[in-house]
């Protein structure tokens, strides 16, 4: 099973269409009825709908940190380091994590950090 992303809504929808030309898996917080609420609630939805939350919002880390130390269980989170990062780049990795992992790479409630050198 490859990897579908949830977009946080201050992702650039640059990036949510590239993606969606190479056939990727995407839906955004927008799209979903989800803007504006609080990260916890995005984090919960994005787990029910198995999906990873890609961001650049440093709260959806700190949330994610605390998931991960109190052992609370999240299916995953990019979040991109750099909002100064070209979309093409962005694009090329996330679309490399989606086509290329599966949901095991985000088991154990990994955070990945974008972009990738």
């Amino acid at each position: 099973m490859t990897v579908a992303f949830y977009m946080d809504e201050q992702v650039s929808r640059k990036i949510t269409n590239g993606l969606r030309a190479f056939e990727v898996d995407v839906i955004t917080v927008r799209e979903d009825g989800f803007a504006g609420m609080p990260d916890v609630d995005i984090l919960d939805r994005a787990n029910h709908l198995n999906r990873v939350v890609v961001t650049y919002d440093h709260h959806f880390l700190i949330e994610a940190r605390r998931r991960l130390d109190n052992g609370i269980y999240f299916y995953g989170l990019i979040y991109i380091t750099d909002e100064k990062t070209p979309i093409g780049k962005l694009i090329e990795d996330l679309e490399l994590i989606a086509k290329v992992a599966d949901h095991s790479y985000f088991k154990g409630k990994r955070i990945e950090y974008l972009p990738y050198d």
